[in-house]
């Protein structure tokens, strides 16, 4: 992967490495044999390593917000959490210094005619299907600044259908948050369990686990606990989406 270094081709070495060793296996020396330079050459592009997790997740915030077809049969994610970032990147990479405090934003451009339950539902599936696209996606995503502040301003469209509703602007500010905070949540543990360092989730195992006698609605919930993640992941946003729309005026 030899070439000019740019701060584009060290976020482009960065995610090969993930892929191949994981968000531990992700160190300057690793991103630097990936492009065969020296470590001390990507310093020069990113300050440390948190900028450069920073701007592997705004990469993946900016992959949100691309059009997709989701899961909801809508296709975009809605800009979620509550950073800001200040533009002013390197010249040509596109990435601007920022400094948006509480979580990598993702975005999206779902049209405004939309009801607002399906634009969280499809941003809901938009991030997981995104995260998930990647190794350890929900752990690198977590508490990210944005280093760009495109993806953030996709918010507007889903607090604008909200607002016109009648929610409070807090409320759907917070409705966005929590569709993310579960989301990114649920990848986290999703993506464990997947990496089986805890060993298989067996639903009988845990079931035998459990004193079914005088425990026997815990030991019952096994299988529900262990069901497909893409069943639980859209019964868990669906209670989300139901507790902001009875946030509505009466």
């Amino acid at each position: 992967m030899r070439g000019t270094v740019t701060r584009a081709r060290i976020v482009e070495a960065a995610f090969v490495v993930l892929e191949r060793a994981g968000l531990a296996g992700v160190t300057a020396r690793a991103v630097a044999d990936e492009l065969g330079v020296r470590a001390g050459a990507l310093y020069h592009h990113v300050e440390d390593m948190t900028t450069l997790y920073d701007e592997m997740a705004t990469a993946m915030a900016c992959e949100i917000a691309l059009p997709a077809e989701s899961p909801a049969g809508t296709g975009t994610g809605a800009g979620l959490h509550d950073g800001e970032a200040a533009g002013g990147g390197e010249a040509g990479e596109g990435g601007g210094e920022g400094d948006g405090e509480g979580g990598a934003d993702v975005a999206g451009s779902l049209a405004l005619d939309a009801d607002w339950p399906a634009m969280l539902t499809a941003a809901g599936h938009r991030i997981r299907t995104v995260l998930l696209s990647h190794r350890d996606g929900g752990r690198l995503y977590a508490g990210r600044r944005l280093r760009d502040v495109g993806p953030a301003t996709a918010m507007e469209a889903p607090l604008r259908a909200m607002t016109a509703a009648g929610l409070d602007l807090g409320v759907a500010v917070t409705a966005l948050q929590a569709v993310a905070d579960l989301t990114v949540g649920f990848v986290i543990e999703e993506q464990h369990r997947d990496s089986g360092e805890s060993g298989a989730y067996d639903p009988e195992a845990r079931r035998a686990f459990v004193d079914a006698e005088r425990h026997p609605l815990t030991a019952a919930a096994s299988a529900p606990m262990l069901a497909p993640g893409d069943e639980r992941f859209a019964t868990a946003l669906g209670f989300v989406v139901d507790g902001v729309r009875a946030r509505l005026p009466r």
